[in-house]
């Protein structure tokens, strides 16, 4: 088993059962990020416990060199939607998904299913809605789904 196989094996544990879960692991060489998301917010705290719990289990287990990095954050706001649960706690939110077939939608995320998602998408002339649309999306089919930022 190399380091990072252990580290999905160890987030996947120690959340087992809480409202915390892992959304990704990326490794570039000796780098190491880890990305978990909670259903309702992920703290600092958090992040710095699980980072200490892998570099405990990691280096005892001799898994790294001497010398890694290791990132344990949030996945973010820019990063795309991995998980049902990430959509789950987003509904309500405006997306710009891309699907596998490079068909691209904007819409705003209406429900979650075990393994699809509703989007309801708006048609507007001169600023003027004209018509609303729901559509219902394969969660396996999304090449990526990022939230769409809103200052207003």
């Amino acid at each position: 088993m190399n380091a990072r196989e252990r580290i999905y094996d160890l987030v996947e544990d120690e959340f087992n059962g809480t409202e915390y879960f892992l959304v990704n692991v990326k490794q570039a060489g000796t780098k190491y990020q880890v990305f978990i998301d909670s259903d309702d917010k992920i703290s600092i705290d958090k992040c710095a416990e699980i980072s200490r719990y892998l570099e405990k289990h990691l280096e005892e287990e001799n898994l790294v060199p001497e010398k890694y990095t290791l990132e344990v954050s949030s996945p973010g706001m820019t990063n795309s939607l991995k998980h049902v649960r990430q959509y789950k706690k987003r509904v309500g939110e405006e997306f710009d998904i891309w699907m596998q077939d490079n068909q691209h939608h904007r819409g705003r995320l209406m429900d979650v299913k075990d393994n699809s998602i509703v989007i309801e998408k708006t048609k507007k002339k001169k600023k003027k809605v004209v018509s609303k649309e729901e559509i219902e999306l394969s969660l396996e089919d999304i090449k990526k789904a990022v939230l769409i930022f809103s200052f207003k």
